[in-house]
């Protein structure tokens, strides 16, 4: 199968550290995850997530989600692992954040994401909502900085 690579770039009406802090605080992060029911912190950079997805084959079974910080280097990238057991296949997810200031009260977060499946039907899946909930997530963040 063929990598998905997403990448982009998410303005944010504050400052890098303030965002930083955001993306480094599993509890905020968390509470932007569609579909979670539950996480648990393994340790200081690996977390483990249940989610569900109404229209998946699980039904509203959990679907179990591996994440891993794999280098930080604060307040300016952050590179992640995930790994998504669908089906009882695995979609494995690679992704790199970097802060950079625009101004000193404005910050973008570019991102890369790089989605594998060894299934065809899942990486058309994945193509399909990838997009709609990679906007919903950062819309989410945007809006917990505001709060």
């Amino acid at each position: 199968m063929n990598p998905m690579n997403i990448s982009g770039v998410v303005p944010f009406s504050a400052p890098a550290t303030a965002v930083w802090q955001l993306l480094t605080t599993p509890e905020q992060l968390c509470g932007c995850m569609p579909g979670l029911q539950a996480w648990r912190s393994v340790s200081d950079h690996h977390f483990e997530l249940d989610l569900t997805w109404q229209f998946g084959p699980n039904g509203q079974k959990p679907i179990p989600v591996t994440i891993t910080w794999t280098r930080l280097h604060p307040p300016i990238e952050l590179d992640t692992t995930a790994v998504i057991i669908f089906n009882r296949l695995p979609i494995n997810i690679d992704g790199r954040l970097t802060l950079k200031a625009t101004v000193p009260a404005d910050s973008e977060l570019h991102f890369s994401i790089t989605v594998t499946s060894p299934n065809a039907f899942i990486e058309r899946l994945a193509r399909s909502l990838a997009p709609r909930l990679i906007d919903s997530y950062f819309a989410c963040l945007k809006r917990s900085l505001l709060s």
